[in-house]
């Protein structure tokens, strides 16, 4: 099973992104693609205190691109992947997240269809 099937299968998500990184204070909810993660597997540890979004389909994206061979984009997905895995071991990723070095926390996020709505 893929860190993201596992983590959606515990059934719980955030009803959206907002819920996930509303703060008092002024922290930035980061949402990170696939070309960060790529570029630096480990980015979530540098952003401060701010939090992090990792949309699911990042994981999808991820899983995709570890299956190649012998390039840094595999290497980098691969390192990625492993530390989500390791988080999700360790934490609710979907509700609390997990704590970042900073103070900031990292989330994943489900969305679905009827979690868009038209503005």
């Amino acid at each position: 099973m893929t860190t993201a099937a596992a983590i959606h299968e515990s059934g719980k998500h955030a009803d959206n992104i907002g819920d996930l990184v509303r703060d008092e204070s002024s922290r930035k909810g980061l949402v990170f693609d696939t070309n960060i993660i790529i570029d630096d597997p480990m980015a979530h540890e540098h952003v401060g205190d701010n939090h992090v979004v990792i949309p699911s389909i990042v994981l999808q994206e991820a899983a995709v691109f570890s299956e190649r061979r012998g390039d840094v984009v595999a290497q980098n997905s691969r390192r990625f992947l492993k530390e989500i895995e390791r988080l999700h071991h360790q934490y609710n990723l979907t509700r609390e997240g997990a704590p970042l070095e900073g103070g900031g926390r990292l989330y994943v996020s489900f969305l679905f269809p009827s979690d868009i709505t038209d503005p």
